[in-house]
This record gives C-alpha cells, sequence and structure tokens, in this order.
C-alpha cells in the first residue's frame, strides 16, 4: 500500500489486488458552533464535511521527515481497520492518542485538519 514504506520487491500485475476510490472533494464551507451566553460567544468547534476542498493538498504541502508522515499514515490506516473490523480493546490495545508537539508554524493544526 502507499502508506507503508517501499518495498524491495515487486509483485507481478495479474497478482496484485487494485483498489481504487474516488472521491469528490466537498464544496460547501465548515460550520461553526458557537457556546456562550448570547454576547460573549466562543467558537465551540468547526465540522466539515469530508473530503473538503479547504484541505486540499494540505498533507502534500507539510514539510515532515518522510518517516513521521508514514507512521502517521500507519498509525491512522491501523486504529480504522481495527475500528471496521470491531477489534475487542479487551484483546487488542492500542494507544488512539496522538501528541502533537513543537514551536508555533509548525503545522501541528494543518495535521489535524
Amino acid at each position: 500500500p502507499p502508506y507503508l514504506p517501499e518495498s524491495k520487491h515487486t509483485v507481478p500485475v495479474w497478482e496484485a489486488k487494485v483498489i481504487i476510490h474516488v472521491y469528490r472533494l466537498a464544496e460547501e464551507v465548515g460550520s461553526e458552533e458557537m457556546e456562550g451566553d448570547g454576547e460573549d460567544d466562543v467558537t465551540a468547534c468547526e465540522t466539515w464535511s469530508l473530503p473538503a476542498r479547504d484541505f486540499d493538498n494540505y498533507w502534500d504541502n507539510l514539510i515532515l521527515e518522510k518517516s513521521v508522515k508514514e507512521r502517521l499514515l500507519r498509525f491512522s490506516y491501523t486504529s480504522m481497520l481495527f475500528a471496521d473490523k470491531k477489534v475487542n480493546p479487551s484483546i487488542i490495545s492500542c494507544n488512539r492518542v496522538v501528541l502533537l508537539y513543537g514551536p508555533p508554524g509548525t503545522g501541528k493544526t494543518t495535521l489535524c485538519k
């Protein structure tokens, strides 16, 4: 798969399992949910329909070490796979939290989007 490190072995095309994902970017802008007493409202959260045009190319424009991107993708893929297969967390447990740290302007918020 494209999210895993490259293999040194090749697979004949007739043996490959080809999976094609087609998607259309959502055009609508995100919506804000406000919280407060009406006078001093603050944004509680923003929601978007995904995949959103607002976030197109974010991943490609993040400047991270290649290994960081690969590990993040592998972590995300594994987490979604466990959820899809309804893996019992009492039998197989994994940390579902990613802590992003670093100085301002290094892409933490962009990565979350």
